[in-house]
């Protein structure tokens, strides 16, 4: 069996930035600035603070979906930071439990999720779903855990990982429903805007074809 070090010896979700990188230094220098954009109207070093880690959260979670294109990572990241000024402590909860969940299943380290990783998974998807009562979290907590299941290497305790989360995001929204939806209520510009973004994105994966491998040769 290989043996890691470093943090690679408790996780495969966490690593440090690489100074090496010109775009992992530009993020750093922009964290300040979108702290210093969330506390124009709110002068509280908890709105900086909520600043700087949105704006390494639209990064980090853009990396994710593009990691071969670390430029196009910075576009949200640009679009967050006046958003940052009418909505300085705008919660990111809900941003580093969506990229912890895909960085799970998107493997851009190649290697899959550690047991301290589910769990550690596991424990900001429960925070989130009991922070904003919202059940929808744990459905997808489950379906997370499930594709990342179905990856090879196949871990076995990621099935169970993804039977517990669909145990419990099933019992909360049988309990408490969808508070908050208002099957009535005309949809909103956000809503729009991400409905949009969302289509882009499955025509762009619709569009994707698999890499040219070339066959084996012959034994």
């Amino acid at each position: 069996m290989k043996h890691y070090t470093g943090i690679y010896r408790w996780t495969f979700l966490g690593r440090p930035l690489d100074w090496s990188y010109p775009t992992n230094r530009a993020v750093l220098i922009l964290m300040p600035v979108a702290g210093l954009a969330a506390a124009v109207n709110t002068p509280r070093f908890y709105a900086f603070l909520a600043g700087a880690g949105a704006a390494l959260g639209a990064w980090a979670l853009a990396r994710e979906l593009v990691p071969d294109h670390p430029l196009e990572a910075f576009v949200p990241l640009f679009l967050q930071i006046p958003a940052l000024v009418p909505i300085p402590e705008a919660s990111i909860l809900l941003l580093f439990a969506t990229m912890l969940l895909v960085r799970m299943v998107n493997r851009t380290v190649g290697l899959p999720a550690r047991l301290p990783d589910s769990l550690a998974v596991s424990t900001m998807a429960a925070y989130a779903m009991y922070a904003t009562q919202l059940p929808w979290i744990g459905l997808a907590a489950a379906a997370a855990f499930l594709l990342d299941a179905s990856l090879a290497p196949r871990l076995k305790r990621q099935w169970i990982f993804a039977l517990l989360w669909l145990l419990i995001g099933g019992a909360w929204l049988a309990r408490i429903g969808t508070p908050g939806v208002d099957p009535d209520a005309p949809a909103s510009v956000t809503a729009w805007v991400l409905i949009a973004a969302s289509l882009l994105f499955v025509s762009r994966i619709a569009r994707t074809r698999p890499p040219d491998v070339p066959p084996p040769p012959p034994c």
